[in-house]
């Protein structure tokens, strides 16, 4: 069944992120800005079948639903926009008010390619851009660097004789901050460190998969400790789609910090 995008605008301005089942491309008078999240909408999205419709996320040991974010996709199966949604009450400390529309990030591609994203900002029932990263990429079409709005390089990748990402480092002095990533002997990842500028990593997380192949969780060691511990577990439905990811923190006794959890546009084909 179709639904109607101007209508689907109307309800987000109002504070609320609802569905938009498939493409509609209404007649408009006025040149399109196709960057602008609100324009997108009008444009005509998609929701195709089995692809990441939100993720929810909870903190507090869980009992606290903090946001929501929306994904939408163009007729080639990208992810062009996700919009934030508050799911705290205003009691809560919060500037917006439960179900409240918080910003917005815009996904531009070019030749299948990820090349920009741009941030929004909501308030007084508009969209206004704050924020943009771009993505460069080496001779054989991977990523190599990032860049934010005034042109200065957040990161770059670097990648080993695989073509495995070998490394990622940050800012302007990569070697401050960076990632590095460790393969077995099968190609799969197997340690993810992460370095600051001494001579041992802040932390290191060993990866554990599970009988389909899945990445199960990520191992630490908390301080002074000899064994490891799950820092981040992930968990998949019976169609191997991820569904959950909890995160613990190694500095504080493996304390759950945080709660992501996935949900899938349904395929109506099966039904």
């Amino acid at each position: 069944m179709n639904s109607s995008n101007n209508l689907i605008l109307i309800l987000l301005l109002a504070g609320f992120a609802c569905d938009i089942n498939e493409a509609e491309k209404p007649i408009v008078d006025e040149v399109i800005d196709e960057n602008n999240p609100k324009d997108l909408l009008q444009s005509g999205l998609f929701t195709p079948p089995e692809q990441l419709k939100s993720l929810d996320f909870f903190q507090f040991e869980f009992e606290r639903h903090i946001s929501r974010t929306d994904l939408y996709y163009d007729d080639e199966g990208n992810n062009v926009l996700s919009i934030g949604i508050n799911m705290t009450d205003p009691t809560e400390g919060q500037n917006s008010a439960k179900f409240d529309t918080t910003g917005a990030t815009v996904y531009i591609y070019e030749l299948g390619r990820l090349v920009e994203e741009r941030y929004y900002a909501f308030g007084n029932g508009d969209f206004s851009v704050y924020g943009l990263k771009t993505y460069s990429f080496d001779d054989l079409g991977r990523r190599y660097q990032e860049f934010d709005q005034n042109e200065q390089l957040l990161a770059t990748y670097f990648y080993n004789d695989s073509g495995q990402l070998e490394s990622k480092k940050y800012g302007k002095n990569q070697e401050m901050e960076w990632d590095q990533f460790i393969y077995d002997d099968q190609g799969k990842l197997s340690r993810q460190l992460y370095w600051g500028s001494g001579d041992a990593p802040l932390i290191e997380y060993h990866l554990r998969y599970n009988t389909y192949d899945k990445l199960e969780a990520k191992e630490t060691w908390e301080l002074g400790a000899d064994s490891r511990k799950d820092a981040l577990k992930f968990f998949y439905n019976e169609q191997n789609q991820l569904v959950e990811e909890i995160e613990y923190d190694p500095n504080f006794d493996f304390t759950q910090l945080m709660k992501m959890k996935y949900t899938y546009f349904p395929n109506n084909e099966s039904n």
